[in-house]
């Protein structure tokens, strides 16, 4: 299954927006990759960003092929940054997410999807 990363530019430096729930958890996904984006997600996720919450453009790009270490929840929770959890779509929806600014992280172009 292919998962993807989705961050934002904000204010010269790098925000990683994360599935920090969904109510089925992927089959065979490691639990730090659990939260990266299924190709559905990450179009439901960005059309969702651009209309309710004005973020006119968020990056989509393929995960790592490894699982990291650390999840970027454990790093807010090291930090002391307050977990939050955005429902993306209607009261039915299937995720939610958080996001985790990467204050020291510069902005960069990812390489293009093929």
């Amino acid at each position: 299954m292919q998962l993807f990363t989705v961050t934002e530019k904000y204010k010269g430096h790098c925000v990683h927006w994360f599935v920090i729930w969904r109510k089925h958890a992927l089959d065979g996904v490691p639990d730090t990759a659990q939260e990266f984006f299924t190709e559905q997600e990450a179009a439901i996720f960005v059309d969702f960003a651009r209309i309710a919450l004005d973020i006119p453009q968020l990056t989509v790009a393929p995960a790592p092929s490894t699982a990291p270490v650390k999840g970027w929840e454990d790093q807010m929770t090291e930090r002391g940054d307050e977990l939050g959890i955005l429902l993306v779509g209607d009261e039915d929806a299937n995720f939610g997410v958080d996001a985790f600014d990467a204050w020291d992280e510069p902005a960069v172009e990812p390489p293009p999807m093929h």
